[in-house]
């Protein structure tokens, strides 16, 4: 589990749930195995849209060129 400060910057926090939901996303893709195929392909989108859900508040707060990518800063 990962706790994210209350205290964090938006980017940072944003960030790392791209992070951890990339990870989630990685496993599927890697054939970890549970659940039916179908319960695969809806979690799989269910983290698609958590991650793009994030990578959009990120990058609404940035300036300049900088685009958030996943790190894990917690």
């Amino acid at each position: 589990m990962t706790k994210i400060p209350n205290n964090a910057s938006v980017t940072s926090s944003t960030e790392t749930v791209m992070f951890m939901t990339k990870t989630a996303i990685d496993m599927i893709d890697g054939g970890c195995p549970g659940g039916t195929p179908q319960q695969r392909i809806d979690e799989r989108k269910q983290y698609l849209d958590a991650y793009s859900a994030a990578e959009d508040a990120c990058n609404a707060v940035q300036s300049g060129d900088r685009k958030c990518a996943p790190q894990k800063h917690f």
